[in-house]
């Protein structure tokens, strides 16, 4: 009984710490697209995606919920509403960013 429960507790642990970054392949649109003016020399951009296909990892999972409403930076500020745009979602600690 004691190998059983060890063996349970090493299947759960591992798949639980396997899973660092959560991820999703995901088709979409650019929405609400903000350019926020903080300085003179500095502006940043931030967009939400209006999702036409996701595909969350079987691994580790990004789920909808979390993407929808969610707003990513884009560092170059090129992007403007309705261009279409897709590839990886990925959480990295705090931040879902878009690969």
């Amino acid at each position: 009984m004691f190998k059983y429960i060890v063996g349970s507790f090493i299947l759960i642990s591992s798949a639980v710490f396997a899973c660092e970054n959560q991820e999703a392949q995901f088709i979409g649109k650019v929405s609400n697209y903000t350019q926020l003016q903080l300085s003179e020399s500095t502006i940043e951009c931030y967009f939400n995606i209006q999702l036409s296909m996701l595909n969350s990892s079987q691994v580790c999972p990004l789920v909808e919920g979390e993407v929808v409403g969610y707003q990513f930076q884009d560092k170059d500020c090129s992007l403007k509403n309705g261009d279409p745009i897709s590839g990886v979602l990925r959480r990295v600690g705090n931040w879902i960013v878009v690969e």
